[in-house]
């Protein structure tokens, strides 16, 4: 079982959601074996142990402004301008299992016209799960593919991936436990 450095107040805080339900992520309830096979399905490789513990354990929860450490800070850059900055975000919560089902055809599924189109899809790249979301839709990527692993902040975009508008991941860890130990 891997060890997450998680803030006692974010603790608090989410076992006080045992029978809550949230308005978007849903209720909060661990996942089980089945819901990990599902998100699993569409990757080549298994979903990272990190992931699955936490899941396992935990579940899809959310953070709180306020109430939970839940910002991040990652390094914002324009492949067309060159112009890179610091940039400050922050999680909203994880996904349940039917949200990852959405996302997976909202964002590998063609964007317009015909599969046979590669210049329209995906709109993410291979390997990227999309596992959290910020308040403003932005999504929280996990590489489920082992080398090289990492967390990724992506800014929702409508076009196909590689796409002059839809090119850019910034890098927020290494790896899940990190993500968790670093938000403040």
């Amino acid at each position: 079982m891997t060890d997450f450095d998680i803030a006692p107040q974010t603790l608090t805080f989410w076992s006080g959601l045992t029978q809550a339900e949230h308005e978007i992520f849903g209720p909060f309830t661990p996942m089980t074996e089945a819901d990990l096979t599902e998100i699993a399905a569409p990757y080549s490789t298994p979903l990272p142990q990190a992931y699955r513990d936490f899941m396992l354990q935990y579940g899809p929860v959310w953070f709180e402004e306020g109430k939970t450490p839940n910002r991040f800070t990652y390094l914002a850059s324009s492949p067309a301008s060159g112009i890179k900055e610091h940039m400050e975000g922050s999680i909203d919560g994880f996904h349940p299992a039917a949200a990852m089902r959405r996302a997976h055809l909202t964002y590998f599924a063609p964007t317009r016209g015909t599969p046979q189109n590669p210049d329209e899809l995906p709109r993410l790249p291979a390997d990227m799960l999309p596992m959290a979301a910020d308040p403003m839709g932005a999504l929280i990527l996990l590489h489920v593919a082992p080398d090289p692993a990492g967390v990724f902040f992506w800014e929702s975009s409508p076009h196909p991936w590689g796409h002059a508008q839809n090119n850019s991941l910034a890098s927020l860890a290494d790896d899940l436990p990190s993500f968790l130990a670093g938000l403040t």
